[in-house]
């Protein structure tokens, strides 16, 4: 019983593992600016919101000011400052 424990934790952590190195080093949004932490997943966004009460939307501002126009603010998402960055970004 315990074998199946301990194959299950270590393939759980295998599979967190690749998930964060793919998300962190090869999709396809890894060569826009911004925290790894928010790459690697949505608790970055859910700190802010939950435990800082509604605080991302100006992490969101601290980011731009760090990183740029364009900020990867989770692992599938960007946020574009610059409405002219859109068409570039999307053409």
């Amino acid at each position: 019983m315990l074998d199946y424990w301990l194959t299950g934790l270590v393939v759980l952590a295998v599979a967190l593992a690749a998930t964060g190195f793919y998300r962190i080093y090869l999709h396809p949004l890894t060569k826009f600016p911004g925290p790894k932490l928010a790459a690697l997943s949505h608790w970055y966004e859910a700190y802010y919101d939950v435990f800082k009460k509604g605080q991302y939307i100006f992490e969101i501002e601290r980011m731009h000011q760090k990183y740029g126009p364009i900020v990867r603010i989770g692992p599938n998402e960007l946020h574009i400052l610059d409405s002219e960055y859109y068409n570039s970004l999307y053409n």
